[in-house]
C-alpha cells in the first residue's frame, strides 16, 4: 500500500496511514507504550481523520494498532504531569477527535488486534463496525485510576450495549474477553489475530 501524501503532517510516526483502492488504513504506531494515547497522537489522529474525510479517493477507513495492542488507554506518563488545565485540554482534544470519527461520511472499521482499554475502547465505540481478535480484551478500567471515560465514552457505551452492561463495565473496570464483548454486543466479529486485518479489508471492499 502507498503512504497517503495528504497526511505528511505526521512526522513522529505515531500515526501511519496507507491507501489502496479507496481503503485507508490508519495504524496507531506507539507499540513501545501499547499505543497509548498522548495529546500529540490524539491531535494527529484528529487531523488525519479530517483529511481523509475530505479526500474523495477514500471510501472506507480502517483503524488499527501496531504491535500486540489496539490502544491500551491514555499515556499515563503524560497524565502524571497534568494540572487541571492540561487535563481539561486533553479531554477536549479526545472529544473533538472522536466526534470527527463518529461524524465521518465514510464507514470506519475498528480492527481490534489486541488490548482495547480506556481511550482505546472509546476509539472503538466511535467506529461504525468492530472486528475483534480472539485474544483481545476490551474494557474501561479508569475508575481504578480515579477517572471516568472522558471522551464521551459513557454515552456511546450506553447507546451500544445498554445502561446495565455499561454500568458493569465502568463500575467494575473488569476487561471483557472477546467472547464476552460479543455477548454484550460490543463487537461484531471475532477472529484469530492474524485474520483481523485481512477480514477488515474484505469487509471494507464490500462497503465501498
Amino acid at each position: 500500500m502507498d503512504e497517503v501524501g495528504a497526511c505528511s503532517h505526521v512526522d513522529n510516526k505515531s500515526i501511519r496511514v496507507s491507501l489502496e483502492d479507496g481503503v485507508a488504513i490508519i495504524g496507531i504506531s506507539r507499540p513501545e507504550v501499547r499505543n497509548a494515547l498522548d495529546s500529540r497522537t490524539i491531535e494527529e489522529l484528529h487531523q488525519t481523520l479530517e483529511e481523509l474525510n475530505r479526500d474523495d479517493k477514500v471510501k472506507v477507513v480502517i483503524l488499527t494498532g501496531e504491535g500486540d495492542s489496539f490502544v491500551a488507554g491514555a499515556d499515563l506518563r503524560e497524565l502524571e504531569r497534568f494540572d487541571s488545565k492540561s487535563a481539561k485540554r486533553y479531554v477536549m482534544l479526545g472529544q473533538k477527535m472522536l466526534s470527527s470519527m463518529e461524524n465521518m461520511q465514510k464507514p470506519v472499521i475498528a480492527a481490534i488486534n489486541g488490548h482495547c482499554l480506556g481511550g482505546g475502547c472509546e476509539l472503538a465505540l466511535a467506529c461504525d463496525l468492530r472486528v475483534c481478535s480472539a485474544q483481545a480484551t476490551i474494557g474501561q478500567p479508569g475508575l481504578g485510576l480515579g477517572v471516568i471515560p472522558g471522551f464521551a465514552g459513557t454515552r456511546r457505551l450506553t447507546r451500544l450495549i445498554g445502561v446495565g452492561r455499561a454500568k458493569e463495565m465502568v463500575f467494575t473496570g473488569e476487561p471483557l474477553s472477546a467472547e464476552r464483548a460479543m455477548e454484550f454486543g460490543l463487537v461484531n466479529w471475532i477472529l484469530e489475530p492474524e485474520n483481523v486485518l485481512p477480514f477488515s479489508l474484505r469487509l471494507a471492499e464490500k462497503l465501498k
